[in-house]
């Protein structure tokens, strides 16, 4: 039990510590950024493996694909309109992707990404979502920077949603790392826009959360590197 016990929590801090390492954090911040979810994820891992809700398993089958959206699309505009800041980001959604993967591996779900190409999905809303963001995104550079606003927009509101349907530790405590990743997105992209003289209006979040975010600095452990 003892040995099952310890393979879990490591598999829990391998996927945070996946988000960090992505981030051009050496290990030994990346301990100190995971150390802060290490009494949640002890206590997640000391009580007996229980099996996932229906909503459990729906929330993370779905932010598996709806990580692949972020980083297809992202990698479609970095080839249009230039690295900055669309390939910089998306080499973090490959790593939210991986982290995923870990998530899934350890709960024994299938993942629904599995042998899909680039702009491939098996959720058909999300496949719609890619094409019409794609199309709209290479329209031109400044709604390319609003497609990206749009996916972090949409990504934070389904990560709230997902975690109200969860008592995990270990899976909030994911979503949470997730959900600082795309605040930190999101920051990057409206600095982007404004900088070109546009004002975004969130889709998906309210005002006041969107407010709150783009008025704040950039999260430790969110994301690394130049996002701009």
């Amino acid at each position: 039990m003892e040995r099952n016990l310890k393979t879990r929590f490591s598999l829990v801090v391998c996927a945070l510590a996946a988000i960090g390492s992505a981030y051009g954090q050496n290990s030994a911040t990346t301990a100190l950024m995971v150390s802060g979810n290490a009494l949640v994820l002890r206590q997640a891992v000391s009580a007996p493996a229980t099996s996932l809700t229906k909503e459990e398993r729906e929330g993370l089958l779905f932010m598996r694909e709806e990580e692949k959206l972020a980083l297809d699309v992202y990698v479609v505009l970095a080839k249009r309109w230039g690295s900055r800041p669309f390939g910089n980001i998306a080499q973090a959604e490959q790593t939210h992707m991986s982290a995923v993967k870990g998530l899934l591996d350890q709960y024994g779900l299938p993942d629904p990404s599995a042998n899909l190409k680039p702009g491939k999905f098996n959720n058909k809303e999300l496949q719609k979502m890619h094409d019409d963001l794609v199309r709209t995104g290479s329209l031109s550079r400044t709604e390319a920077l609003k497609v990206g606003a749009t996916i972090e927009d949409m990504d934070l509101f389904d990560l709230a949603r997902w975690a109200k349907l969860t008592d995990k530790p270990d899976i909030l405590a994911f979503y949470e790392r997730l959900a600082a990743g795309s605040r930190n997105h999101l920051r990057a992209f409206t600095r982007n826009l404004r900088n070109a003289g546009i004002t975004y209006k969130p889709r998906f979040i309210n005002q006041d959360s969107y407010d709150k975010i783009v008025g704040s600095g950039p999260e430790r452990g969110g994301t690394g590197g130049r996002t701009d």
